[in-house]
């Protein structure tokens, strides 16, 4: 899932959509704020750091560029296949995901 840092300046929603471009390739819209808390120890330069995710649920408009560097296993899988390619701490904010966007489609149907 594409995640990063806010960098100086720039607000989460922008950060947002930034790091999808960067590590998809893809402009997108964002649809909702997902609710499910995601946090887990991770280490930074040797130091201990606590690690927030605030995730979104995103339309892809267009792809406009190859992902980058950071990315270079990225795939798009069914959802059917969700335990073979994503970590335990994040599943939940992927089924809340699905769910979500399930909804909406009913909902522009």
């Amino acid at each position: 899932m594409p995640k990063g840092m806010v960098n100086p300046g720039e607000n989460i929603e922008a950060a947002a959509l930034r790091e999808v471009l960067e590590e998809t390739g893809y402009t997108c819209n964002i649809l909702s704020l997902l609710e499910t808390d995601v946090r887990y120890k991770t280490s930074n330069e040797g130091k201990s750091v606590l690690k927030i995710l605030k995730m979104y649920l995103m339309e892809p408009i267009k792809k406009v560029q190859e992902p980058d560097w950071e990315n270079d296993k990225f795939v798009w899988v069914e959802a059917s296949k969700l335990d073979s390619y994503v970590a335990e701490r994040e599943k939940e904010l992927i089924l809340e995901a699905l769910t979500l966007f399930a909804s909406l489609k009913k909902t522009s149907a």
